[in-house]
């Protein structure tokens, strides 16, 4: 009787993280499915950059973190599942003259304008593009650092640079970029996204989303 009362009590809502750019690529088909068997759940969904929302995650702000550095995941107390896997590669205006190709190479690329988020040598995503192409292939006068993810895209539409990024990244701006292969990249890149939450958590809201997510990783 009390484990009736105490499922009948539960708050119909779930708090959840953002996965930013790629929430298009994750979530969608999971909560349509989540919600055929619970209507009546709100979700609230909490805007953090991703190195916050495990923070969040300890303090309870959220049940769902998502993070894209797995080791970025306390080891004690928390679980995980794998949602996305996706290779990095050239995103540039559909516009532009190699978007006709279906694949392309450092020597298409090598006097492009090359744009990041972040700013300075500090900047991860700078630091995934260094990854991926020649050692010392580009000059200071080809970066450009980009504030946000909202300007990056205009920008690239626009033909005012190019940028190495998810594949992910494109699927639900395909109107304005497009994304191709680098055929002899240095690495090869793995974008990844995680699914995060404290192992306590006894939500039975919160397993049966789980429950979900690990089907949609799956």
């Amino acid at each position: 009787m009390a484990a009736l009362l105490d499922e009948a009590e539960e708050p119909r809502q779930l708090m959840v993280g953002t996965a930013g750019p790629f929430w298009e690529s994750v979530l969608p088909d999971v909560l349509k499915r989540f919600r055929k068997n619970n209507s009546q759940v709100k979700f609230h969904i909490l805007d953090k950059h991703p190195r916050d929302q495990i923070d969040a995650l300890q303090r309870g702000e959220i049940q769902i973190a998502f993070v894209s550095k797995r080791e970025a995941i306390p080891r004690a107390n928390f679980d995980q599942t794998l949602m996305l896997r996706s290779p990095f590669g050239v995103v540039l205006g559909r516009d532009h003259p190699l978007a006709r190709q279906r694949k392309v190479r450092w020597d298409d690329i090598r006097q492009e304008t090359f744009l990041f988020l972040g700013s300075g040598r500090g900047s991860p995503h700078l630091q995934d593009i260094r990854k991926l192409l020649p050692r010392k292939g580009l000059s200071r006068q080809q970066l450009k650092n980009v504030d946000s993810i909202n300007a990056l895209v205009p920008l690239i539409a626009s033909g005012q640079g190019i940028s190495l990024l998810p594949k992910a990244f494109v699927t639900a701006r395909q109107r304005q970029v497009c994304y191709r292969p680098l055929d002899d990249a240095r690495t090869q890149l793995q974008f990844q996204l995680w699914a995060v939450w404290r192992t306590g958590d006894r939500s039975k809201l919160l397993k049966d989303f789980i429950g979900e997510l690990r089907s949609r990783g799956s």
